[in-house]
């Protein structure tokens, strides 16, 4: 019974140690797959969303901001939105690098290699006071 109950406390230790790692991670992804959002032209080109306000200039529809509200805060986080077409394989990836024991978020984006001309979206959260860039000729953020 005691062996029981170590391995169910042991089991909730490193599930709550988790969930704090995830919490003070700088940066997660956005879930923005089957929102109805415009199509973009061209190379990923990095869109800042600081606050509620911007959110809703960006996207008209009420429905694509509840969405997007639910994944967010913005008193501790900003948004980072990507639009682009091109190669179906596309990607846009966030990595974290330490400098200087801060933490700081690159974007990269990755072409694909198929000739197929696709719609991409991808959205990041981005803890505030992070620095963020994007790399590959990007545009650097604050």
């Amino acid at each position: 019974m005691r062996a029981m109950l170590v391995v169910v406390m042991a089991c909730c230790l490193s599930l709550s140690a988790l969930a704090a790692e995830e919490e003070a991670k700088p940066v997660k992804d956005v879930d923005v797959k089957g929102l109805a959002l415009a199509p973009s032209r061209g190379r990923p080109t990095p869109t800042e969303i600081a606050d509620e306000e911007a959110l809703k200039k960006m996207f008209d529809d009420e429905r694509v901001q509840a969405a997007i509200l639910k994944q967010v805060d913005f008193k501790t986080q900003t948004l980072v939105y990507f639009a682009w077409s091109g190669s179906g394989q596309d990607q846009v990836i966030s990595t974290i690098v330490k400098n200087d024991d801060k933490a700081e978020v690159r974007f990269v984006y990755r072409p694909g290699r198929t000739r197929d001309l696709r719609p991409h979206h991808r959205m990041f959260a981005v803890n505030k006071g992070v620095k963020w860039e994007m790399e590959k000729g990007g545009v650097k953020g604050r």
